[in-house]
Formats: structure tokens, C-alpha cells, sequence
């Protein structure tokens, strides 16, 4: 059930609404209630329409006119009200899905139900056109599919649309692929209009898609003016009806009447007309109305709608009752209702996709019945997808997959949906991931779709998993589509802004289907090497290029990357791509002791170098230091080992220690053992805190100066795994110090790493570093040091949130200061490791009416979420910047559905926390 959020209203006329069911270019759908129990569907007009006189008059007219339409095809109109402010009408509801989700979902109707369709929707354009209503939207949208037949919804909308001011001058009202040529040409619009959409309609039901293919609207409707009707997939008794239903010029067509004439044979010897998937959703449908609402006013409502029982014989016999608790996980409830409410676009796909990623994690049992609830259809595919990558192949999956692939399609048809194409790339991504031939054939899909998608990465990608699905099975297949990835790798374009993910991307495929075709992947990874070589602009972006390259093909081949890495020109990033690819090579089980032999010997070369010269004036002279004579040679030489002994830790810890040994500065060596200690606290804690004691040992060695730094580093580290040693690291920072002539940018430096493990320390070289910044002749702080400031007041208010707020508000209040200085209060962002006392910034809101009031309600919405969501609630939406609203709204979210998937039961729970 989907439910309102929070600026909806609660009752409309005599209805009090429970859920929203959809909407469209008139206003918001909400299935209402009348106080005996009837179900009504109340249509509520926007609020920019209600405010034009001619819309309230042409909507006036069209539901006076409606009301007269009685006939079992449509919807009746029951009430409504014109002059209301908003305007509404409420018809009868129809427990049934739209034609268009039916057939996203399950796929075409079977050949017996179009002819039962056909004449349904005949009979009801007869009841239309007999009083004097033209349609003018008909289309699988507003087509509901009911056990007994079809119900036709919204004629006289359209018309009542094109009455607005709001109307561009020139433009149609009606959806591209089910319109008449004479609406497209804005002629006059006539019952034969209808008659053209009626057999736009029975095709897709028959086909999927339109006779006049699908993609932009443009380009519908000029095919819609000029070229035949593809009617391949329709019955052969249907062709030349629905032929002449498609007739350019209206005379020429028949007439509603001429075909129930024709149809109504297949209606009267087709029941029940629908295949079964479709009449479990309406099944799950009708169930939803006797779901409780939490208002007791209307007890027993199933049994206030008399004959719905009696109208489908032994289905509740056959139907257990439902898996799904509504009241199950009420925190993912209000996480979705809160993320409905985002108005930025982004934002809100952001919030829903967290929360159906939620829904899979928290309870992937029940999984696909919460994931109804999601109003968008990108978020439901990507969750479903999700699902089906951790469950055991089973049937269960391939419904999953296949249901995730329907809605893809469906987003890719929805025109008037801007982040449809948006979504594509990632979509078939996941695709690819759970079953590649599936996403091959989607891929083809969309090429005869003709939508505004051309890029060949996700092809190749495809071709590559399948060929490495086949590998064992059918290998000569394999290497057939391995030639096929790479002609389509080929054809991809590099990104002018980011020329170093082409030649990583290109690694990647390789990897993808190295082991199903070795040659054909070693043409790709030649490829790759080639356009990293080609990357123009900085040097530095050609050395990236050609890394992160190296780190993807260390994963298949680490010879191949010691190759590529041999050719990167600067030093530091030579030295990092050797660590990264010792990283990415053990982790795939490769061999990675050919690169470090590599890498060791490289730099032992670099080593015995002659060191560059010293320019006058360099960068020394910004920390107001200058280096002991030869300590350029350190920079130059083997302090770069740092980042090999570091890639190196957690896969050959013997060579990883031996390697940092031989760093010849004690700065280096020091923060080189406290890297390789970072990388193996989890896995080897009593490692860890030997090389943390070394780091230690080996700062003390430094210069005075350096050793701050080093010592910053070790206490950062150490705060969890060697909390001893992080203690021994802030003792010599707090002796030490004030004696030092450490520069005001350097000292925020150490106060960011010292803060986790001595907040109150970390506070003096906060106030330190201000005062030096100060002085006469001293720099003042940048926008980067602003930054580490304000992170390390926000970490300090964390760490003293149980001090009470007479502690934590002068924290906060100096934070503020801290952001409006900079000009950019972007610094109050919050994680959730940084949650200061909610009362303290509750109390602070009370006491500051300055600018950053906003973002101070950003802070308490986020240190309120654990403790009181709806507290957290309130502070967001009072947020009067909308940009900051909506991110907060979204954190918001975040931070529900973690809880949510933290308090759920089983191992799946366990894994997700």
C-alpha cells in the first residue's frame, strides 16, 4: 500500500483518502473512502490549474457530461466538485491494473484477450461518443484491466487540459505514442480519434510496444504521419481491423459501434479472459482494500463491497493470506514516505534506491511485495536486480530478472521521465552482472527502440561476461563474442573531461573476459595501454591513465601491468600504481610477487640517482622549514618505497616490513609503518600494533618538526587498534607542541588525525594554529584549513556529546564562526560518526538568529535521527533552503532504513549491519 506523505491532504469532500494510486497532467490519483465503506479513485486537481478560470470552466463541463457515462466499461463518475479549491471528482474504483503495468510486468496479453479487450474497449467508446465526450487520451495507462472486462478512465481530461492557459501555444495534449495524425496536426479532434488510439492500444497489448515503434516523441509522431503501421505480433482475425482502425484520414476508419460488430464473438466466448499472473494482480489488488488502515472507523470493509467475493468463485480459497505484515517494518515505511517527498529529482531517486536497497537486506524474504511500494521504477529494477545477485539461482530469480527487465523497458518508454536514460547505463550494468544473454537482448531491444542511448561500453561489457558465461560449455561461442567485444570496445568514445577512465574501462572488459578468450583480451588490454599512452593535457593525466590501467590488468595479468607501470614518468605516481596493483593482484589470487621484485628493484635504480637540485626558494619555504642537506635526496629516492610497502602489507608482510626498513628518512619510514598498520589492523591486530610501536620509535629519530606530523599520523591510527601507543603519540604532541614553530596549516593538519584519539588536544591545536594565523606576517588560514577546522570542532562536539550542551554549545557556536568565515558553511556536513548532543544544538538554534540557521537544523535533524526520527523530521522540513532540505531529507532516510536494517532479524540483517 502506498501511503500519502506529509503535505497531502487526509480528506477530500465526504472521502477520506489512505493512499496515493498515481497521477498524471490533471493532478494526483489517492483511493478514498466514502463513510459506508465504498472505495472511490478521487482525482484532486494541481494547484496551478485550479487557479485558471477556463480550466474550471471546461472541467466543469466535461464532468457534467461524464456524469451521464453509465456504461460497465468505464469508470463512473459518482461525485464531485468543480468550485472546490482544489477542484476534484471522485469515480468508482477498479481493483485492477493499468494495460501498461499488466504488460510491463508479465509481457503481452495472450491472442484469446485482445479480442476481449478490443470489444470491451469498443463498447466503451460507444457510452463516450453516444454523449458527445471525445476521449482524447486513450491509451494503456488509462485502460484498467478487471476480471470481467476492461474499464476505460479520464475521458474529457485531455479536452479540459487544452482549455488552460498553461498550454504552450502550439503544442497537443495527449501522450506521443497513442495519438490520432489529426491530434499531432492540432486539427479538429472527433470520435475517430478514439477509434485511431483504440487500435494504437490493441497492438501494444498484443506486441509490447506500438505499431509506430517507440523512442522520442518527435520521432513517434512523425512516423505516426507518414509511415505504415507494424502490425506483426497482432491475431491474424485482427490485422485488417485494426489496419483500418490505423487509417491516416479519419473518414476511413470504422466506427466504435462497427467494431463491437466484429468483436463481440470473441468477448462472449472468452472468460476467464485474463492469464493468470495478470488475476494475481488483481488479486493482490483486491486483498490491498481489505489491508487495515489504522482508523477503526471502518471496520469490516470487505464486506461493505457486496459482490466482490461472489465475483471470482474459490479464489480465496486458493490465495493464502498475505506473506507481508503492512505493519512489518514500520521504519522503512516512514524512511519511503519521507523520500517520496523530495522534491529535487536526484535527491529523491537517491532516497527511494536507499531505501530498496533496504527492503532487500532487511527482509529479502518478502522482499518483492515491499518493493511495490517504490514509486519509481529504476529504483524497484536496481533493487530486484540486487536481490537476484545474492540469491542461489533458483526460478525465483529468473522472475526476479526478468520482472527487473520488463520495468527497464518500461523507463526506457517513459518520454516524460529525464533520468530514464540517466539510469540505462547502470541498469544493464547490473543486468550484465546476474544474467549477461538477458542483457544482450535488452541492448538489441534498444537499438530498434531508437532511444537517445548509443553507447557501446555496456555492449561490450555484455559481450565480454557472456562470452566468459560460455567459456567452459562453449568455447569456440566464447571467443566468437569476445571478437565482438572488442570491435565494440573500439567504439567507444573517451570523455574529454576525464581522458584517463577510457583506457581503464577498456582494462576492465579485458579482465571481464580474459579467461574466456586470452587473445582477444590481450587485444583489449593492448588497446588500453595504447589510449593511455595517447591521453593528452597534463602529464600527470597520462600517468593516471596509465595506472589505473595497470591496477585493472594486475588483476589477469600482473607481468602485463608491471609493463604498463614501467612507462608512467612521475615518480610518486609510478610508486603508487606499483602498490595498487600488489593490492588488486593478491586479491585475485594472482601471483603478486613478480611485481614486487619489480617494483623493488625500479626504485633501488631511482635510489642510487644522482638527487634533482634544490631551486631557491621552494616549496620548503611554505611550512617555514628547510631541509637538512641531502634530504632531497629523500624525496626523490626511496621514500616513494612507502607506497609499495604499504600495497605490499596485507599480502607479504615480511617484504612489506623489510621493504619500509629501507626508507632512509625517519618521517618517512614512520608514517610508511603507520600506512602498512592501517592496512592490517582488522585482518592482523597484533601485527598492527608492532609496526604501530615501530612507527613510534622511528618518529623520534626525526627532525622535530617532521615528528609532529609523524606523530599526528600514528595517533590517528592507533585511536582503535593500539590505543597505548596513539596515547604515547599525543603525550610528545602535547609536551611539545608549543616549542615548535609548526605553521598554522600544519598544526590543523594534526589536529584532524590527533582528534579521535585526544579530542582535548586536538581543541589546543585548534587554538593554536588560529592564534599563530593571526600573527603579523603569518598566513592565514586557506579554504582547506577552514575545512579540517570545522571537521575537528564537529568531531570534538561528537566526542563530548555526553558532557551535556554548557560543554558542546560553545564547540557548535565556533563551528558556525569556523564555516561563515570561510564564506561556505558546506563544511557543517554530517556522517554518521559526527553527531554531536541534540539538545546542545537544539539549545543553540534557540540562542543564534545569524546566518547558517539552516544548516544548524541540518546538524540536530541528523543528531536527532537516532533518537527521535520524527524530531529529525521536523528540524529537516524546516530548513528553508530547498537544496539543503531535500539532502537533509535524504540523510534522513540514510539514516532510518540503516537502523531499520539493523534492528531486522535473521543472517541477512546480521550481513547488511
Amino acid at each position: 500500500m502506498e501511503p500519502l506523505w506529509a503535505d497531502d491532504p487526509r480528506q477530500v469532500g465526504p472521502y477520506r483518502l489512505t493512499r496515493r494510486l498515481g497521477g498524471g497532467g490533471m493532478g494526483q490519483v489517492y483511493l478514498g473512502w466514502s463513510r459506508g465503506g465504498r472505495p472511490v479513485a478521487v482525482k484532486v486537481v494541481r494547484s496551478d490549474l485550479a487557479g485558471d478560470a477556463e480550466f474550471r470552466r471546461r472541467f466543469a463541463d466535461e464532468v457534467a457530461a461524464a456524469r451521464k457515462v453509465g456504461g460497465i466499461y468505464t469508470a463512473e463518475v459518482v461525485k464531485a466538485d468543480t468550485g472546490a479549491d482544489p477542484p476534484w471528482l471522485a469515480t468508482a474504483y477498479i481493483p485492477g491494473p493499468s494495460l501498461h503495468q499488466a504488460v510491463a510486468t508479465h509481457g503481452p496479453l495472450p491472442s484469446a484477450a485482445i479480442g476481449v479487450l478490443g470489444a470491451g474497449l469498443a463498447e466503451s467508446l460507444v457510452e463516450i461518443h453516444e454523449h458527445q465526450l471525445v476521449h482524447r487520451d486513450l491509451k494503456p495507462g488509462n485502460v484498467i484491466l478487471a476480471v470481467d472486462g476492461p474499464r476505460v478512465i479520464d475521458f474529457g481530461i485531455a479536452r479540459a487540459l487544452e482549455a488552460t492557459s498553461h498550454t504552450v501555444t502550439g503544442a497537443v495534449i495527449g501522450t506521443p505514442a497513442f495519438m490520432s495524425p489529426e491530434q499531432i496536426r492540432s486539427d479538429k479532434v472527433g470520435p475517430a480519434s478514439d477509434v485511431f488510439s483504440l487500435g494504437l492500444v490493441l497492438v501494444f497489448a498484443a506486441t509490447g510496444c506500438g505499431p509506430f515503434g517507440t523512442g522520442q516523441g518527435h520521432a513517434v509522431m512523425y512516423r505516426i504521419l507518414h509511415d505504415d503501421p507494424d502490425l506483426t505480433g497482432l491475431p491474424k482475425d485482427l490485422v485488417d481491423l485494426v489496419g483500418a482502425c490505423l487509417a491516416k484520414t479519419p473518414e476511413h476508419r470504422p466506427g466504435p459501434v462497427d467494431l463491437l460488430d466484429r468483436l463481440a464473438a470473441s468477448a462472449e466466448s472468452t472468460m476467464p479472459w485474463l492469464p493468470p499472473t495478470v488475476t494475481a494482480l488483481i488479486t493482490q489488488l483486491e486483498e490491498d482494500l481489505s489491508e487495515p488502515s489504522g482508523d477503526a472507523s471502518i471496520p469490516g470493509r470487505a464486506a461493505s463491497i457486496p459482490g466482490r467475493a461472489a465475483s471470482i468463485p474459490g479464489r480465496a480459497a486458493s490465495i493464502p493470506g498475505r506473506a507481508v505484515d503492512p505493519g512489518r517494518h514500520p521504519e522503512i515505511d516512514h524512511a519511503l514516505q519521507i523520500a517520496r517527498s523530495i522534491d529535487d529529482p536526484d535527491e529523491r531517486e537517491e532516497a527511494l534506491y536507499g531505501v530498496a536497497l533496504a527492503i532487500v537486506e532487511a527482509d529479502p524474504d518478502h522482499a518483492e511485495q515491499y518493493l511495490r511500494r517504490i514509486p519509481s521504477e529504476g529504483c524497484r529494477a536496481a533493487a530486484l536486480l540486487a536481490l537476484a545477485e545474492k540469491l542461489p539461482d533458483t526460478d525465483r530469480v529468473q522472475r526476479l530478472i526478468g520482472h527487473a527487465e520488463q520495468l527497464i523497458v518500461q523507463l526506457l518508454d517513459d518520454d516524460s521521465n529525464p533520468m530514464a536514460h540517466e539510469m540505462l547505463e547502470y541498469l544493464v550494468g547490473q543486468l550484465i552482472a546476474v544474467d549477461p544473454e538477458r542483457a544482450l537482448a535488452l541492448l538489441d531491444g534498444v537499438e530498434r527502440r531508437v532511444v537517445a542511448f548509443d553507447d557501446p561500453e555496456p555492449r561490450a561489457r555484455a559481450l565480454a561476461a557472456m562470452a566468459d558465461k560460455m567459456a567452459v560449455n562453449a568455447p569456440d561461442r566464447a571467443t566468437r563474442l569476445m571478437a565482438q567485444a572488442v570491435e565494440a570496445a573500439r567504439m567507444i568514445p573517451p570523455d574529454p573531461g576525464y581522458t584517463f577512465v577510457l583506457p581503464q574501462t577498456l582494462a576492465e572488459i579485458a579482465k571481464i573476459g580474459y579467461a574466456a578468450d586470452r587473445r582477444h583480451a590481450e587485444q583489449l588490454i593492448d588497446l588500453a595501454e595504447a589510449t593511455a599512452l595517447d591521453v593528452t593535457g597534463q602529464d600527470s593525466e597520462r600517468n593516471f591513465a596509465l595506472k589505473w590501467t595497470a591496477v585493472e590488468v594486475a588483476k589477469v595479468d600482473p607481468a602485463r601491468a608491471e609493463q604498463i607501470i614501467s612507462k608512467i614518468r612521475e615518480a610518486y605516481i609510478r610508486s603508487s600504481a606499483w602498490g595498487d596493483s600488489l593490492k588488486a593482484a593478491a586479491s585475485a589470487g594472482q601471483d603478486h610477487r613478480p611485481l614486487l621484485d619489480a617494483a623493488e628493484q625500479s626504485f633501488a635504480k631511482l635510489a642510487a640517482q644522482e638527487p634533482a637540485p634544490v631551486k631557491p626558494e621552494p616549496w620548503w619555504a611554505r611550512w617555514g622549514v628547510r631541509p637538512k642537506a641531502g634530504a632531497d635526496k629523500r624525496y626523490y629516492g626511496p621514500s616513494h618505497l612507502s607506497y609499495i610497502a604499504i600495497g605490499a602489507a596485507w599480502c607479504d608482510p615480511s617484504r612489506a616490513e623489510t621493504i619500509a626498513s629501507l626508507i632512509t628518512d625517519a618521517r618517512d619510514r614512520s608514517e610508511a609503518f603507520a600506512g602498512m598498520t592501517a592496512e592490517i589492523a582488522e585482518t592482523n591486530p597484533l601485527q598492527a600494533r608492532w609496526w604501530l610501536d615501530t612507527a613510534y620509535q622511528t618518529a623520534l629519530e626525526a627532525e622535530a618538526t617532521w615528528a609532529l606530523l609523524a606523530m599526528g599520523k600514528i595517533a590517528q591510527v592507533g585511536a582503535t587498534v593500539a590505543p597505548e601507543t596513539a596515547q604515547q603519540a599525543t603525550q610528545y604532541l602535547t609536551s611539545r607542541v608549543d616549542a615548535t614553530d609548526l605553521d598554522a596549516w600544519r598544526l590543523t593538519t594534526v589536529a584532524q588525525d590527533v582528534v579521535a584519539a585526544d579530542p582535548e588536544l586536538a581543541m589546543r591545536l585548534i587554538d593554536l594554529a588560529e592564534t599563530r594565523a593571526r600573527q603579523p606576517g603569518k598566513t592565514r588560514l586557506d579554504k582547506n584549513a577552514l575545512q579540517r577546522v570545522a571537521r575537528t570542532l564537529l568531531a570534538v562536539a561528537t566526542a563530548w556529546a555526553d558532557s551535556g550542551p554548557e560543554r558542546t554549545v560553545p564547540i557548535l557556536r565556533h563551528l558556525l564562526e569556523v564555516a561563515l568565515a570561510a564564506r561556505s558553511t558546506a563544511y557543517l556536513s554530517i556522517t554518521e560518526t559526527a553527531l554531536p548532543n541534540p539538545q546542545a544544538v537544539e539549545r543553540l538554534l534557540r540562542e543564534y538568529h545569524g546566518p547558517g540557521r539552516d544548516h544548524l537544523r541540518y546538524i540536530a535533524a541528523a543528531a536527532f535521527a537516532a533518537t527521535d526520527v520524527h524530531r529529525a523530521e521536523q528540524f529537516a522540513r524546516e530548513i528553508t533552503d530547498d537544496s539543503l532540505r531535500n539532502t537533509a531529507l535524504n540523510a534522513l532516510v540514510a539514516s532510518i532504513t540503516k537502523q531499520a536494517m539493523g534492528s531486522a532479524s535473521g543472517p541477512d540483517a546480521k550481513r547488511a549491519t
